[in-house]
């Protein structure tokens, strides 16, 4: 009875010490678990500010962009039409030397015929009948 009683109580401390060391375990566990939630909730937090932040700056940049294109247009057209300005002027301005050098012939070529002599024409007119 009494190494039995002795056995009983050996288990007894034996169970009793691993009781302890098991409860000591699981403490540490839950207090690691309860950490590890604590970050992960802080990184979660931690991420949606980054992907607000990071959508801002998305629609910042976008909008940005789209002004620029507008910009872009808006000069490219006032380019052409300055451009179509500038093709109808040397197309009056071409008109206007044509006629001049028209005129110019008429006239030498009445004054000609007024004196009944040849046309003189100038030597670059000579050389080139088109101007």
């Amino acid at each position: 009875d009494f190494d039995q009683r002795d056995h009983i109580m050996s288990r007894y401390k034996s169970l009793k010490k691993t009781h302890a060391e098991l409860e000591a375990k699981r403490i540490r566990i839950e207090r690691e678990t309860e950490e590890l939630s604590q970050k992960l909730l802080q990184e979660s937090k931690a991420q949606q500010v980054r992907s607000l932040e990071l959508n801002n700056k998305y629609a910042k940049s976008s909008k940005k962009f789209e002004k620029i294109l507008a910009e872009k247009s808006s000069e490219m057209a006032k380019i052409e039409f300055e451009e179509q300005g500038k093709a109808v002027r040397r197309m009056k301005v071409t008109s206007c030397v044509m006629s001049i050098d028209n005129l110019y012939r008429r006239c030498c070529e009445n004054e000609a015929k007024l004196l009944n002599k040849p046309a003189v024409l100038s030597k670059e007119e000579e050389m080139d009948p088109d101007k």
